[in-house]
């Protein structure tokens, strides 16, 4: 008997600590998500930026999956998937010129240089703005009338952290970009995010 509980207190011991090692790391992703949905509930404001890279693109896909809710009939693609469709890709940046005037996707056009495009019904068209929500719908509208459109994943926010370049308007590679507004302000580090006037 005593052998028998001396085990179980050697097996209680061992699963216990499994337990508690388990435990830290659900805690640990919990108060990930807590920050982040308290981040959100706050209306997202500059003084309430997630700091951690991790915590700035979990909310970034947070407020990513509600613009694909918003346009479920648009398709996504995230960066490897435009590298892999090639020459196929024509990237549109629906962005404004003033958000544009910061920096683009290299190879990008403006929706005016776009629609001027002859039709090709083997160009696939990725449209991006700063998290997708202008891009949905441009995408969407697009798809109405025929043409193989499809969102960005997380647009420019998630670009950037998934390795992608920018470019200024002289060519340049630059860590500079229009980030619409504070709410946005998700860069990883090493970026700066310039928005207002």
């Amino acid at each position: 008997m005593k052998g028998r509980s001396h085990a179980a207190t050697v097996d209680a011991r061992r699963s216990g600590g499994a337990f508690r090692a388990r435990n830290r790391r659900g805690l640990s992703r919990l108060l990930s998500w807590l920050g982040i949905l308290g981040w959100l509930a706050t209306g997202c404001g500059a003084s309430a930026t997630p700091t951690g890279e991790a915590d700035r693109r979990a909310a970034i896909q947070v407020m990513f999956d509600k613009v694909k809710d918003r346009y479920a009939e648009v398709p996504v693609i995230d960066r490897a998937g435009v590298a892999a469709l090639e020459e196929r890709a024509v990237l549109v940046d629906v962005r404004p010129p003033e958000e544009r005037a910061v920096s683009t996707i290299a190879g990008a056009l403006d929706v005016a240089a776009f629609r001027a495009l002859p039709a090709d019904p083997e160009r696939v068209v990725v449209t991006y703005c700063t998290i997708g929500e202008r891009s949905g719908r441009f995408a969407r509208d697009l798809r109405e009338t025929g043409i193989d459109a499809r969102n960005l994943t997380g647009g420019i926010l998630e670009w950037t952290f998934a390795g992608g370049e920018l470019i200024d308007p002289a060519g340049r590679p630059t860590k500079r970009a229009h980030v619409y507004g504070p709410r946005w302000n998700l860069l990883p580090e090493g970026w700066t995010g310039v928005y207002g006037d």
